[in-house]
């Protein structure tokens, strides 16, 4: 009997170390859920553009889902048409956060707050439709006791560097604040403000406005005349000749004989008028100055001589010949 317990005992032993545990993970990876099987909580309040969403289990982990809160000025009352976006928050619930607070500012005029699932937030609508249907509207509220009165306004002015500005205004009596949307960013102006955007050379500057109005900018010739541009002083280059260190004067004509390089001027240098010149700027080594060709005999001079020294032997030869002859008869 004592054996038998003392094996029961070590049996319970084992199942609490092993057993249990295996449990506890099958029941802590039953306690999450895809992001697609989810049920969320919310508190919604539409008038002060505040909502609360909890998850009611936790997201296994990978597993997300995005919630975004719009705010929009609004046309009739009730109605979907004459929307344009005020203001938007967006928050992500995931295995490690369960729940997300999302705040806007709504305006002071009649307005609609949308409680979506995902990031689509619509900039605008003109349609009595719901912009997001039924699977993504989570909650929805209409306020305000008095029409919007924004008055939004863009103007282009050109300037000469090939640059323009755009003046965003809005009417110093309006009652909400005027909105611009610039590729992803957006501007609110209250009445009276007005900011500038600048526009590159080249580029084209696209805003939609909270009238339902596009404003598209490039570049024009100004409405002024263009002062000419400042053109620069024109910078005096030396010549190559004057790069040279001055030589002796070199007279016009055949005659091209040079002088010895005139003081202070670096000695040694030959004057490219006197000395023909290699490849790299020196003379030659078989160049011959100038000035001695000129005293000396040129190849013609030298032909002629040996010619006329030729044609004197020849004759003297025939000389001897005529006079051995007579002397012999």
């Amino acid at each position: 009997m004592r054996r038998f317990l003392l094996v029961l005992a070590g049996l319970t032993a084992v199942l609490a170390t092993s057993g249990v545990p295996a449990v506890a993970a099958t029941a802590t990876a039953a306690s999450c859920v895809s992001a697609a099987q989810a049920e969320y909580r919310r508190t919604f309040d539409g008038a002060a553009g505040k909502v609360t969403i909890r998850a009611e289990r936790a997201l296994c982990s990978g597993q997300k889902q995005a919630f975004s809160l719009v705010s929009y000025t609004a046309g009739a009352p009730g109605t979907a048409s004459g929307q344009f976006v005020y203001d938007s928050a967006g928050a992500t619930i995931t295995s490690s956060r369960r729940s997300v607070t999302l705040d806007v500012a709504v305006p002071a005029c009649f307005f609609q707050v949308n409680a979506i699932k995902g990031t689509g937030v619509r900039t605008e609508t003109t349609s009595n439709t719901s912009p997001y249907g039924a699977a993504n509207l989570l909650d929805w509220y209409a306020g305000g006791s008095t029409a919007c009165t924004a008055t939004p306004t863009v103007t282009f002015a050109n300037a000469c560097d090939g640059t323009f500005t755009a003046t965003l205004a809005n009417g110093r009596s309006a009652n909400a604040q005027a909105i611009f949307v610039v590729g992803e960013r957006r501007i609110r102006l209250p009445a009276g403000g007005s900011t500038k955007l600048r526009g590159g050379k080249n580029s084209t500057l696209t805003i939609r406005a909270s009238n339902f109005t596009t404003y598209v900018g490039t570049w024009g010739l100004p409405d002024g005349p263009c002062a000419a541009p400042t053109q620069p002083a024109p910078t005096r280059v030396a010549s190559p000749a004057a790069a040279v260190p001055t030589q002796g004067a070199v007279t016009p004509g055949p005659t091209t004989t040079s002088s010895a390089p005139a003081s202070g001027s670096g000695g040694g240098i030959v004057d490219e008028a006197a000395y023909g010149t290699g490849p790299d700027g020196t003379a030659p080594a078989s160049a011959t100055p100038v000035a001695q060709a000129t005293s000396g005999m040129g190849a013609g001079s030298v032909l002629v001589i040996v010619l006329g020294l030729l044609m004197i032997g020849g004759g003297l030869i025939v000389l001897t010949k005529v006079i051995r002859s007579i002397r012999s008869t």
